[in-house]
């Protein structure tokens, strides 16, 4: 009995394990770090971006320009930008 083409590949067994990108083989993006492992990361990150950004945000000496300009290195380079804010960004209020 003749079998058309489409019949035979719908019906071939592939054996999976020598794929290249078989299930098996593959790896989750961030190496072996599951999902609670990432969210746990992301709170170490957001917690103390979240308490600079409230630092910035209530700044009475730095103008409005000043504060973007903080949350925006506080954003783009994560602890370094931290640690320029808290080091030498604050300034002290003039006393009253």
């Amino acid at each position: 009995m003749s079998c058309s083409i489409a019949d035979r590949i719908a019906h071939a067994h592939v054996d999976k394990s020598s794929l290249p990108y078989a299930s098996a083989r593959l790896k989750p993006m961030h190496g072996n770090l599951s999902g609670w492992h990432l969210i746990i990361l992301a709170v170490i990150w957001i917690i103390p971006f979240v308490v600079t950004v409230v630092s910035i945000a209530r700044n009475r000496v730095a103008s409005g320009t000043a504060k973007a300009v903080w949350v925006l290195i506080a954003l783009l380079v994560p602890w370094i930008g931290l640690i320029l804010w808290f080091t030498i960004g604050r300034t002290p209020a003039p006393a009253d």
